[in-house]
């Protein structure tokens, strides 16, 4: 999840340097993450924005920007929840292990009283 949120704030910082960057202007663009070839910025208005799925939209840079804010906040607060869930799981096996323990020292005890006995 911090990748996905990571990747959304780099999406909001090329929106905004395609925001502030003038119509033909020269550019690397990215095909892999090693290689880039050369282009023109042909719209500074509108970007394409992968909405999931291999599925793509043309959008305003300001509904771009808000579309990547919205993913952002989604992730936040979907790894807030995870993380208070995450905490009670690990509180409830703390709890069982305890009772484990207390189970195996009372065997262990009534089998030391049984042997004693003998």
């Amino acid at each position: 999840m911090a990748t996905a949120m990571g990747r959304y704030t780099d999406s909001l910082r090329s929106i905004d340097m395609i925001a502030k960057a003038k119509e033909g202007q020269k550019m690397l663009v990215p095909m892999t993450q090693s290689l880039f070839i050369p282009g023109k910025l042909a719209d500074t208005e509108h970007v394409t924005v992968e909405i999931g799925t291999g599925f793509f939209v043309k959008r305003t840079i300001p509904d771009a920007k808000a579309f990547c804010e919205r993913k952002i906040s989604t992730l936040k607060a979907f790894t807030e929840r995870l993380g208070e869930s995450l905490m009670a799981q690990t509180a409830n096996l703390r709890q069982i292990e305890q009772v484990i323990q207390i189970k195996v020292d009372l065997i262990k005890k009534q089998q030391e009283e049984g042997v004693a006995a003998e």
